[in-house]
């Protein structure tokens, strides 16, 4: 990918939006370009607010022009180079085993479609459990088994059981389900995340910190 470009109030060369996770997404100017500073380079630095024709939310890039491209002040530049975007499209974590990982950027980048996304977080939650030796029986009782070994706290057992049910709604299309939310999404991607972190990220890091405090041996 190209980086990302502000051309007549338009933003180019963005995969996804920072929000719904729609691809290609069309973001135009919702705050023209204010002016920062002047750097030793000469290039000038802006920052403006972007508003995505998906969600209409919004986020703020920050960028860049060169000399020969800087309007006179109180001008507005035609071109700025952007260097970065708050906030910026979030990725599944490294840590995560492959499979997990496939199933939670594939809901990372389905946000702009709810029901999937929601179907898609539970799959990650399903494949770390089994990832973790929980491979038998219903993801219900993966959970109660993976709670009661102490792999899951009382809270994240009965956050996993929420996030569960919310899943099993689109799955099964019941007449008196009216479709996921937005805010259905962010939760259960923030327990994904968090079940992420506890599950893999932390204990990496505590086995790196183990590793580095080890005494060396004296003869």
């Amino acid at each position: 990918m190209n980086d990302p470009v502000l051309m007549d109030q338009i933003v180019y060369d963005v995969d996804r939006c920072p929000h719904c996770g729609v691809a290609s997404p069309l973001l135009s100017i919702s705050m023209k370009p204010q002016r920062h500073y002047r750097d030793s380079n000469a290039d000038t630095w802006w920052h403006f607010a972007i508003e995505c024709s998906r969600c209409h939310r919004h986020a703020l890039c920050y960028g860049s022009t060169a000399y020969g491209e800087t309007p006179d002040i109180g001008g507005t530049p035609t071109l700025v180079r952007i260097r970065d975007i708050y906030p910026s499209v979030e990725t599944a974590s490294e840590q995560l085993p492959e499979k997990p990982k496939k199933f939670f950027q594939q809901a990372l980048e389905s946000r702009h479609a709810p029901d999937g996304a929601l179907m898609l977080a539970a799959s990650a939650i399903d494949s770390m459990l089994k990832d973790k030796g929980y491979k038998d029986g219903s993801l219900f009782s993966r959970i109660e088994l993976a709670s009661n070994d102490g792999l899951l706290t009382k809270e994240m057992r009965d956050w996993a059981h929420e996030i569960r049910l919310s899943a099993n709604e689109p799955r099964h299309a019941d007449d008196d389900y009216d479709g996921a939310t937005v805010q259905d999404v962010d939760q259960i991607i923030e327990f994904v995340k968090a079940l992420t972190e506890y599950l893999y990220v932390l204990p990496s890091k505590v086995s790196k910190w183990k590793g580095a405090a080890q005494p060396s041996s004296q003869s």
